[in-house]
């Protein structure tokens, strides 16, 4: 089980998504079509990543918190 990066406890999909260095195009675009619509769709409005951390792959959550590890 992949846990969020706790940065990603008050982020939202649409701020990392057009906010952090590093996001690569298939990142950007699962931020957008999978976070916030998951996002909209539980809570009718976005919320922090880590509310739909669920819906994103092992894979898609190894790069977010790899991203978030490399903040400076």
């Amino acid at each position: 089980m992949v846990k969020p990066n706790f940065m990603f406890e008050h982020w939202t999909c649409d701020q990392v998504a057009e906010c952090m260095e590093g996001i690569t195009d298939d990142l950007y675009d699962a931020l957008w079509s999978k976070g916030v619509r998951e996002s909209e769709k539980l809570f009718n409005e976005n919320r922090p990543i880590s509310d739909v951390w669920h819906i994103f792959t092992d894979e898609e959550k190894k790069k977010l918190n790899k991203v978030a590890r490399e903040i400076k």
